[in-house]
């Protein structure tokens, strides 16, 4: 019997239990065995989740060697000064010294039984559902919720994903989601974010240019071609306020924020959507008002 106590924190659930080895250096929770079963992990480093509070919590002690001894390798002849097997500590005698080498060392092994250990249980928070949110982003806290609340309750606080890291994740997911079709990417850098959409002309615009203006020994030539686009602002972002390089209309991100980790992820996840459904929307000038307006495309459907 362990005659030390393991001291684990407890967050309980109407359905089962959170557990962390309260010992932040090393957790002896996945060599326990908790009513017979082990503890399963979960997103959240170092914490196990049981069905329920155990009754009986065990550890394995380690598998014992015995019978151990020296047994000669294979394809070397038996003979008296080289018997098939020495006893453990015989074979750096004097009379094996010169053969030592010819041996390897067996042992025959009782594997380790179970036996009771104790345990001491802090619970920190009862509530009537909670779970574990595998969390892909890095997000802050207000000072007194990172005070006053244990670091794995932490992702029922209101919290934020600041200014310059939105910003990143608005510039990532335009790239990753624009359709060429009706948009285009005009700036892409750490500091500056500029995104443009391609507006159908309701008549093309034609542009004649000499392509042998640069070759003066040739006689020029002229050939016509046909805007059917525009290019309007639709997204103008920079990563510091302190940037007045890319005018008024250019912004700073405002935080993601939510009521908890969750919330703020769904509130992130819903303003990227609805900008990229903005951004890939087909638009068009309107033939009637010469351009002064825009409508949207009769095939307005994006892929």
């Amino acid at each position: 019997m362990n005659n030390n106590p393991i001291y684990l924190s407890v967050i309980q659930t109407d359905d089962k239990i959170y557990i962390k080895d309260e010992n932040n250096y090393y957790s002896v929770i996945p060599k326990l065995f908790f009513d017979g079963e082990k503890a399963e992990t979960t997103y959240k480093k170092e914490w196990y989740v049981l069905k329920q509070m155990p009754e009986k919590i065990q550890q394995q002690t380690p598998d014992q060697r015995i019978n151990i001894r020296y047994e000669l390798k294979a394809g070397y002849p038996e003979s008296e000064l080289t018997p098939k097997v020495i006893n453990y500590s015989s074979l750096y005698d004097t009379k094996y010294e010169e053969v030592s080498g010819l041996y390897e060392m067996k042992y025959d092994t009782i594997k380790g039984e179970l036996e009771d250990v104790e345990v001491k249980f802090n619970i920190i928070a009862k509530r009537d559902k909670f779970e574990f949110v595998k969390k892909e982003f890095d997000v802050k806290y207000n000072l007194l919720d990172e005070i006053n609340t244990h670091p794995a309750l932490l992702d029922e606080k209101p919290c934020y994903i600041p200014s310059e890291k939105a910003y990143e994740i608005i510039r990532q997911y335009v790239i990753s989601n624009l359709d060429g079709r009706y948009a285009q990417v005009t700036s892409n850098y750490d500091f500056h974010f500029e995104v443009k959409k391609k507006v159908k002309l309701a008549e093309p615009i034609p542009h004649t240019k000499n392509i042998n203006e640069n070759d003066r020994r040739k006689k020029p030539k002229w050939v016509t071609t046909y805007a059917e686009n525009k290019l309007i602002p639709i997204l103008n972002i920079k990563c510091s306020t302190k940037d007045t390089t890319y005018g008024t209309d250019c912004f700073v991100p405002q935080p993601f924020s939510g009521k908890d980790y969750e919330d703020m992820v769904n509130k992130m996840n819903k303003y990227l959507e609805d900008l990229i459904q903005e951004i890939n929307t087909p638009y068009e000038e309107c033939p009637h008002c010469k351009g002064m307006g825009v409508i949207l495309s009769a095939n307005n459907q994006t892929t």
